[in-house]
C-alpha cells in the first residue's frame, strides 16, 4: 500500500509550521499488526511523497509502521531508497511508533529521546507526545 501526496497534502496545512522545525508523524494504525506476519507487509511513501515532504521542510519523519523502505521477502533485495534519500538532506527517520491514535491535537508536542549508543546510524529512543501543549509560558 503505497502513501501519496494527495493523502498528505491536506494534513500537512495544520502541522508544518515556517518558523519551527515540523515533525510529521505518519499514523496508519499499522502498529496494531505488530508481532504479526501483516507487520512486515507495511505501508510505504512513494517517491514522489518523500520529495513533497522534504520541499516543505519536512526533515522528521515519525511512522507507526516498520520502515520508511518497503520490506521484501527477501531482505538481500532491500534497497533503502527512501531511508538514503531523507537522509541525504539531514533528516531523522522514526521508525516503529505505536498509539498515534490517541493524540487528539493536530499539533502535537513531540519529544524524541534517543539512547547514546556512541558511533551508530540509529538508536531506541523514548517517544512523547502531548497534545495542547504551549511552549509560550
Amino acid at each position: 500500500m503505497a502513501i501519496r501526496v494527495a493523502r498528505v497534502s491536506g494534513f500537512l496545512a495544520c502541522a508544518i509550521h515556517s518558523h519551527v522545525e515540523s515533525i510529521v508523524l505518519v499514523r496508519t494504525d499499522w502498529s496494531d499488526y505488530f508481532n504479526s506476519d501483516r507487520y512486515l507487509a507495511h505501508p510505504v511513501l512513494d517517491g514522489p511523497t518523500i520529495e513533497f515532504l522534504l520541499g516543505r521542510g519536512v526533515r522528521t519523519i515519525g511512522l507507526d509502521f516498520l520502515s520508511l523502505d518497503a520490506t521484501p521477502e527477501d531482505v538481500s533485495t532491500m534497497t533503502l531508497e527512501n531511508h538514503y534519500r531523507w537522509s541525504e538532506e539531514g533528516g531523522i527517520i522514526i521508525e516503529n511508533l505505536t498509539n498515534l491514535r490517541a493524540l487528539s491535537d493536530d499539533t502535537p508536542f513531540v519529544s524524541l529521546l534517543p539512547l547514546n549508543l556512541g558511533a551508530s546510524d540509529g538508536a531506541p529512543i523514548r517517544a512523547v507526545a502531548t497534545s495542547h501543549f504551549d511552549v509560550r509560558h
